[in-house]
Protein backbone atom coordinates (compact mmCIF):
# COMPACT_ATOMS: atom_id res chain seq x y z
CA UNK A 1 0.00 0.00 0.00
CA UNK A 2 0.86 3.53 -0.72
CA UNK A 3 1.56 6.28 2.05
CA UNK A 4 1.76 10.12 1.47
CA UNK A 5 3.99 12.25 3.92
CA UNK A 6 1.74 14.54 6.21
CA UNK A 7 4.71 16.62 7.16
CA UNK A 8 8.45 17.12 6.32
CA UNK A 9 10.79 15.27 7.96
CA UNK A 10 14.65 13.70 8.03
CA UNK A 11 15.54 11.16 9.87
CA UNK A 12 18.99 8.45 9.48
CA UNK A 13 18.64 5.14 7.62
CA UNK A 14 21.30 2.84 7.71
CA UNK A 15 23.59 5.92 8.74
CA UNK A 16 22.57 7.59 5.85
CA UNK A 17 20.30 11.17 5.89
CA UNK A 18 17.46 10.89 4.53
CA UNK A 19 14.58 13.94 3.95
CA UNK A 20 11.08 13.52 3.15
CA UNK A 21 8.90 16.50 1.81
CA UNK A 22 5.23 16.72 2.00
CA UNK A 23 3.41 14.63 -0.75
CA UNK A 24 6.19 12.56 -1.07
CA UNK A 25 4.97 8.67 -1.69
CA UNK A 26 6.12 5.62 -0.01
CA UNK A 27 5.06 2.04 0.41
CA UNK A 28 4.42 0.15 3.88
CA UNK A 29 7.44 -1.71 3.53
CA UNK A 30 9.86 0.98 2.98
CA UNK A 31 12.39 1.75 6.35
CA UNK A 32 11.43 5.60 6.04
CA UNK A 33 7.86 4.37 6.74
CA UNK A 34 9.05 2.39 9.53
CA UNK A 35 10.68 4.97 10.82
CA UNK A 36 8.18 7.25 11.17
CA UNK A 37 4.88 5.96 10.13
CA UNK A 38 2.41 8.71 11.98
CA UNK A 39 4.11 11.01 9.35
CA UNK A 40 2.11 9.43 6.78
CA UNK A 41 -1.56 8.97 5.61
CA UNK A 42 -2.88 6.42 3.19
CA UNK A 43 -3.26 7.73 -0.47
CA UNK A 44 -6.99 6.74 -0.14
CA UNK A 45 -7.63 8.87 2.67
CA UNK A 46 -5.57 11.89 1.49
CA UNK A 47 -7.80 11.68 -2.05
CA UNK A 48 -10.95 11.16 0.21
CA UNK A 49 -10.39 14.38 1.95
CA UNK A 50 -9.05 16.01 -1.65
CA UNK A 51 -12.39 15.47 -2.88
CA UNK A 52 -14.61 16.61 0.10
CA UNK A 53 -12.65 20.30 0.45
CA UNK A 54 -13.09 20.29 -3.93
CA UNK A 55 -17.17 19.77 -3.50
CA UNK A 56 -17.25 22.25 -0.62
CA UNK A 57 -18.55 26.13 -1.58
CA UNK A 58 -15.81 28.52 -1.13
CA UNK A 59 -16.52 32.48 -0.25
CA UNK A 60 -15.40 33.79 -3.19
CA UNK A 61 -16.27 37.10 -4.45
CA UNK A 62 -19.09 37.53 -7.18
CA UNK A 63 -17.83 37.70 -10.70
CA UNK A 64 -19.20 39.39 -12.99
CA UNK A 65 -20.53 37.61 -16.48
CA UNK A 66 -18.65 37.99 -19.53
CA UNK A 67 -21.63 38.05 -22.28
CA UNK A 68 -24.96 38.96 -21.77
CA UNK A 69 -28.03 36.31 -21.89
CA UNK A 70 -30.05 35.39 -24.52
CA UNK A 71 -32.49 38.47 -24.56
CA UNK A 72 -30.17 40.47 -21.87
CA UNK A 73 -29.15 44.13 -22.66
CA UNK A 74 -25.81 44.62 -21.53
CA UNK A 75 -24.08 48.15 -20.87
CA UNK A 76 -20.97 49.30 -21.53
CA UNK A 77 -19.21 52.28 -20.16
CA UNK A 78 -16.56 54.08 -22.81
CA UNK A 79 -13.22 54.54 -22.07
CA UNK A 80 -11.72 58.33 -21.10
CA UNK A 81 -10.48 59.69 -24.60
CA UNK A 82 -7.21 59.91 -24.26
CA UNK A 83 -5.53 64.12 -24.60
CA UNK A 84 -4.29 64.69 -28.18
CA UNK A 85 -0.79 65.99 -28.39
CA UNK A 86 -0.78 69.53 -29.52
CA UNK A 87 1.01 70.74 -32.32
CA UNK A 88 3.37 73.56 -32.94
CA UNK A 89 3.19 73.92 -36.75
CA UNK A 90 0.02 75.76 -37.39
CA UNK A 91 -3.00 74.23 -38.73
CA UNK A 92 -3.13 72.77 -42.39
CA UNK A 93 0.17 73.70 -42.79
CA UNK A 94 3.02 71.44 -44.08
CA UNK A 95 6.72 72.64 -43.32
CA UNK A 96 9.39 71.83 -45.65
CA UNK A 97 10.91 68.73 -43.88
CA UNK A 98 7.23 67.15 -44.11
CA UNK A 99 7.16 66.60 -48.00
Amino acid sequence: MYYRCREAFVTRIDGARVSIAVGDLVEDSEDVYKARPTAFETVDDYMAKRRARRGAPRGRAAVEQASAAPGEMRSLTKPPTPRRARSTAGKGKTQEGDK
